[in-house]
């Protein structure tokens, strides 16, 4: 009777294991996510991240295959309702999203990092410019990302929001400044 018990109770927590990994709860380490990847396709699942020690994410799917992808493999991750945008090898926080622009924070640092071809190394990443938790800024029509910093707030604002003189000018008087970039985004998206 010993026995019967003890095999029920690991049944059970086996089922109950494999039960809540397929009904949605998140394995240990894991949180809720989704990637899209290069063909624009979405796929649902858990995820592991590893931003600042590996510049990459762990993506488990439901049935509970794990496959590791890098910046360089995807478009796009959701951890938990934050949505991170790559570029090049790495991976950007969403901040703020607009019609007009949207502003970026740099989440993992991909230089340094060895480049595999199947399993023939083929080069050293160079990764992008900027530190972990720098800000960029991308503007519909631009094919690439520009670094905010304190020291360059002012010049790429007049660079890049010339069509919102209210922005122009209340970064240019003092009224809106580096620390305020993300109210900066915003009214640059709803300037007309």
């Amino acid at each position: 009777m010993k026995q019967f018990l003890s095999l029920l109770l690991l049944f059970s927590f086996a089922f109950f294991s494999v039960s809540t990994t397929v009904n949605g709860q998140a394995p240990s380490g894991y949180k809720a996510g989704y990637v899209i990847g290069a063909d624009g396709v979405r796929k649902d699942g858990f995820i592991k991240e590893s931003f600042k020690s590996k510049a990459s994410i762990v993506f488990q799917s439901a049935g509970g295959k794990k496959i590791t992808y890098t910046g360089s493999d995807i478009n796009e991750a959701g951890i938990d309702g934050v949505v991170y945008s790559t570029w090049l090898s790495d991976f950007f926080k969403v901040i703020s999203s607009g019609p007009k622009v949207t502003l970026y924070q740099k989440a993992s640092d991909a230089s340094g990092t060895v480049i595999y071809s199947g399993s023939e190394v083929v080069g050293i990443n160079p990764g992008t410019e900027g530190s972990i938790a720098d800000h960029f800024i991308k503007t519909n029509g631009m094919d690439k990302l520009v670094l905010v910093t304190k020291k360059n707030f002012e010049e790429v604002v007049a660079k890049h929001f010339t069509d919102c003189p209210a922005l122009t000018e209340g970064v240019k008087t003092n009224k809106l400044s580096y620390q305020e970039i993300g109210k900066a985004v915003q009214v640059y998206n709803e300037c007309r």
